[in-house]
Protein backbone atom coordinates (compact mmCIF):
# COMPACT_ATOMS: atom_id res chain seq x y z
CA UNK A 1 0.00 0.00 0.00
CA UNK A 2 1.32 3.42 -0.94
CA UNK A 3 1.35 6.02 1.80
CA UNK A 4 0.32 9.54 0.94
CA UNK A 5 1.63 12.38 3.09
CA UNK A 6 0.38 15.96 2.90
CA UNK A 7 -0.11 19.04 5.05
CA UNK A 8 -3.58 20.54 5.61
CA UNK A 9 -3.51 24.30 6.07
CA UNK A 10 -6.41 25.70 8.08
CA UNK A 11 -6.96 29.33 9.03
CA UNK A 12 -7.25 30.28 12.66
CA UNK A 13 -7.77 33.58 14.44
CA UNK A 14 -4.04 33.58 15.04
CA UNK A 15 -2.68 32.75 11.57
CA UNK A 16 -2.62 29.28 10.07
CA UNK A 17 -2.29 25.79 11.46
CA UNK A 18 -0.68 22.99 9.50
CA UNK A 19 -1.74 19.41 10.24
CA UNK A 20 0.13 16.39 8.91
CA UNK A 21 -2.24 14.03 7.09
CA UNK A 22 -1.19 10.44 6.59
CA UNK A 23 -3.21 8.25 4.24
CA UNK A 24 -2.28 4.70 5.10
CA UNK A 25 -0.68 2.81 7.95
CA UNK A 26 2.90 3.58 8.87
CA UNK A 27 5.29 1.61 11.02
CA UNK A 28 7.92 3.15 13.30
CA UNK A 29 10.57 2.92 10.57
CA UNK A 30 8.31 4.83 8.16
CA UNK A 31 7.62 7.49 10.79
CA UNK A 32 11.36 7.90 11.40
CA UNK A 33 11.90 8.38 7.65
CA UNK A 34 9.15 10.98 7.60
CA UNK A 35 10.81 12.85 10.49
CA UNK A 36 14.07 12.76 8.50
CA UNK A 37 12.21 14.22 5.51
CA UNK A 38 10.79 17.04 7.67
CA UNK A 39 14.31 17.76 8.91
CA UNK A 40 15.67 17.72 5.34
CA UNK A 41 13.02 20.23 4.24
CA UNK A 42 13.87 22.57 7.13
CA UNK A 43 17.61 22.37 6.42
CA UNK A 44 16.98 22.97 2.71
CA UNK A 45 15.02 26.12 3.57
CA UNK A 46 17.89 27.29 5.80
CA UNK A 47 20.34 27.02 2.92
CA UNK A 48 18.17 28.69 0.27
CA UNK A 49 18.16 32.39 -0.48
CA UNK A 50 14.39 32.82 -0.12
CA UNK A 51 11.81 32.99 2.61
CA UNK A 52 10.46 29.63 3.81
CA UNK A 53 6.80 28.89 3.03
CA UNK A 54 4.01 26.83 4.55
CA UNK A 55 4.63 24.89 7.74
CA UNK A 56 8.38 25.54 7.47
CA UNK A 57 7.79 29.29 7.83
CA UNK A 58 6.19 28.57 11.21
CA UNK A 59 9.29 26.56 12.26
CA UNK A 60 11.43 29.64 11.55
CA UNK A 61 9.06 31.78 13.65
CA UNK A 62 9.96 29.76 16.76
CA UNK A 63 12.53 31.24 19.15
CA UNK A 64 16.03 29.97 18.35
CA UNK A 65 16.58 27.72 21.39
CA UNK A 66 13.18 26.06 20.98
CA UNK A 67 13.80 25.64 17.23
CA UNK A 68 17.10 23.91 18.07
CA UNK A 69 15.24 21.51 20.39
CA UNK A 70 12.74 20.83 17.59
CA UNK A 71 15.60 20.01 15.22
CA UNK A 72 17.06 17.61 17.81
CA UNK A 73 13.69 15.91 18.17
CA UNK A 74 13.44 15.42 14.40
CA UNK A 75 16.99 14.02 14.40
CA UNK A 76 15.81 11.47 16.99
CA UNK A 77 12.89 10.46 14.76
CA UNK A 78 10.13 12.40 16.54
CA UNK A 79 7.60 13.74 14.04
CA UNK A 80 5.80 17.09 13.77
CA UNK A 81 2.06 16.38 13.52
CA UNK A 82 0.61 19.89 13.94
CA UNK A 83 2.26 23.31 13.94
CA UNK A 84 0.80 26.80 14.06
CA UNK A 85 -0.52 29.75 16.00
CA UNK A 86 -3.03 28.75 18.62
CA UNK A 87 -3.78 31.86 20.65
CA UNK A 88 -2.92 29.82 23.73
CA UNK A 89 -1.26 30.20 26.17
CA UNK A 90 -0.65 33.68 24.72
CA UNK A 91 -2.13 35.44 21.71
CA UNK A 92 0.97 35.03 19.51
CA UNK A 93 2.06 31.61 20.80
CA UNK A 94 3.28 28.97 18.38
CA UNK A 95 2.48 25.40 19.31
CA UNK A 96 4.11 22.33 17.78
CA UNK A 97 2.55 18.93 18.47
CA UNK A 98 4.98 16.04 18.27
CA UNK A 99 4.09 12.39 17.77
CA UNK A 100 6.15 10.94 20.64
CA UNK A 101 7.37 11.95 24.06
CA UNK A 102 10.66 13.84 24.13
CA UNK A 103 12.88 11.40 26.05
CA UNK A 104 14.94 14.25 27.53
CA UNK A 105 15.56 15.71 30.95
CA UNK A 106 15.74 19.39 31.82
CA UNK A 107 19.54 19.16 31.98
CA UNK A 108 19.61 18.02 28.31
CA UNK A 109 18.00 21.28 27.19
CA UNK A 110 19.30 24.80 26.56
CA UNK A 111 18.87 27.09 29.59
CA UNK A 112 16.36 29.28 27.71
CA UNK A 113 13.75 26.50 27.57
CA UNK A 114 11.84 24.60 30.22
CA UNK A 115 10.48 21.06 30.42
CA UNK A 116 7.12 20.40 32.06
CA UNK A 117 5.64 16.97 32.74
CA UNK A 118 1.84 17.19 32.43
CA UNK A 119 0.97 13.47 32.09
CA UNK A 120 -2.68 14.06 31.26
CA UNK A 121 -3.55 11.78 28.32
CA UNK A 122 -6.71 13.83 27.67
CA UNK A 123 -4.55 16.91 27.09
CA UNK A 124 -0.84 16.24 26.55
CA UNK A 125 1.96 14.42 28.30
CA UNK A 126 4.80 16.92 28.38
CA UNK A 127 5.93 20.17 26.85
CA UNK A 128 9.12 22.08 26.23
CA UNK A 129 8.60 25.82 26.15
CA UNK A 130 10.41 29.10 25.71
CA UNK A 131 9.10 32.55 26.63
CA UNK A 132 10.21 35.50 24.51
CA UNK A 133 8.76 39.01 24.86
CA UNK A 134 5.95 37.67 27.07
CA UNK A 135 4.89 35.05 24.50
CA UNK A 136 5.22 31.37 25.40
CA UNK A 137 5.93 28.96 22.54
CA UNK A 138 5.72 25.18 23.03
CA UNK A 139 6.62 21.79 21.72
CA UNK A 140 3.99 19.38 23.05
CA UNK A 141 3.85 15.60 23.16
Amino acid sequence: MEIEVQWRKTPSRFGFNYSLLLNGRMGEADLRLLAEEQLREIRLSESEDRDPVGWISVVFSLPLALRQVLIQQLERGNLITVIGGSGWPNEKSIIVNMMHRFSVTATDLPPEVGLQMVNDPRQWLENISQIVDGQEHMLMA
